[in-house]
């Protein structure tokens, strides 16, 4: 049986960064908690980081709401 390999910085910073991001695309949270946790739990604080991380999460979002209606599409269909 193999150990355990523990989770690398990057990973950890990334499936947070990713954790946010789908908060906020899954409506869970709006764009003033998006910048602050990526400013506390991620340490991005130049403003045009979180310009592009707030892009990225609206893409995101803008994705998860077409996906939303598409399955909604489907289920009237039946």
């Amino acid at each position: 049986m193999g150990q355990l390999v523990p989770a690398s910085s990057d990973e950890i910073y990334f499936d947070k960064l990713n954790a946010i991001r789908d908060d906020y695309a899954e409506c869970k949270i709006e764009t003033k908690e998006l910048r602050t946790r990526l400013q506390s739990e991620c340490g991005i604080v130049k403003e045009a980081d979180l310009d592009y991380e707030q892009l990225l999460a609206e893409d995101s979002r803008y994705e998860y709401k077409l996906e939303q209606a598409r399955k909604e599409k489907t289920n009237e269909d039946k």
